[in-house]
């Protein structure tokens, strides 16, 4: 079965909400789950300093490659 959707700004937000539930809720649900804390809050804050070491991780790493692409001036880019 095909859907086929013709409103733009539907077919714009279901793209954006697949985009955002399995890169952000879902890592923070399946953390939240796997906390060995006994109270909710507890549990959150777990999730989210885990998730908080994970994303920042690469987001040093995608920082460092950034400043070497910036700073290597001679690169060629030959499509």
């Amino acid at each position: 079965m095909v859907v086929i959707i013709h409103d733009l700004k539907l077919l714009c937000s279901i793209y954006h909400i697949l985009l955002f539930l399995p890169r952000i809720v879902l890592p923070l649900m399946q953390s939240y789950s796997t906390a060995g804390d006994f109270t909710v809050a507890g549990k959150i804050k777990t999730a989210l300093i885990e998730n908080a070491i994970y994303y920042g991780s690469y987001l040093l790493i995608f920082g460092v490659c950034l400043i070497y692409v910036v700073a290597k001036a001679d690169l060629q880019v030959d499509a």
